[in-house]
């Protein structure tokens, strides 16, 4: 869920989902959520631009 909130550009609804997946499974953090973490900040960076 968080993927398909980020790729539309919902990105509160994406951190949201990303935080509850980690509350399953912190095993996903490294591989799986971190990655989406650097790309919102990113996209939220150039969007304050």
């Amino acid at each position: 869920m968080g993927k398909a909130q980020y790729e539309v550009g919902n990105f509160d609804n994406a951190l949201s989902s990303f935080k509850a997946t980690l509350g399953i499974h912190p095993s996903w953090e490294k591989d799986w959520v971190q990655p989406y973490y650097e790309k919102i900040e990113n996209a939220k960076k150039s969007a304050n631009k």
